[in-house]
């Protein structure tokens, strides 16, 4: 869907591809939500000459991905909190994601002991390719970074947003307003 900003991914697809040649892309999430946004993706792929390593999954079950991802990229234009970084992180997967929402705070820490830990992925401008480019062959170049953000995304998950955390937080947040 447009929020998610796939153009913008599919370009930073377009400058990995030309360091990486070998690279496969997932563009995993529904293609029948708007039709015509996921009809102009396509058509951008192919203009890149980069359809024969760009896979539009549609509607799938992303755990079935996870295990042989790299990285996670997310290039949209406005969150909230999203799962995908949470999912990542306990599995240790870096990310890179635009400043929206809750992801800077996913992605470094939302209080002071938790960004303490460091960086669990890298923050990109919003709409900028070679932003979201360069975070993505900054972890893949750079083995020491990758493992730092992969061990910091599983510390992180398992010291802050286990279950019974998020519980706390949400029954905070309902006494201080009802």
């Amino acid at each position: 869907v447009n929020i998610k900003d796939i153009k913008t991914f599919l370009h930073v697809c377009k400058i990995i591809h030309n360091k990486f040649p070998d690279a496969t892309f997932y563009i995993i999430g529904s293609t029948y939500e708007e039709p015509d946004y996921f009809d102009e993706c396509q058509l951008l792929a192919s203009l890149l000459g980069i359809s024969s390593v760009v896979k539009f999954t549609g509607h799938v079950n992303v755990s079935d991905y996870y295990g042989f991802l790299d990285v996670i990229v997310l290039t949209s234009l406005s969150e909230g909190q999203p799962y995908v970084i949470n999912e990542a992180n306990s599995l240790g997967i870096p990310i890179v994601a635009t400043d929206v929402g809750a992801c800077r705070e996913l992605l470094e820490g939302r209080i002071p002991e938790d960004r303490a830990l460091g960086t669990s992925g890298i923050v990109a401008e919003v709409g900028n390719p070679e932003s979201v480019a360069n975070g993505v062959i900054k972890l893949l170049e750079n083995k020491k970074l990758y493992d730092h953000c992969a061990a910091t995304g599983i510390e992180r998950n398992n010291r802050y947003y286990t279950q019974e955390e998020m519980v706390s937080q949400y029954l905070n947040v309902y006494e201080r307003y009802f």
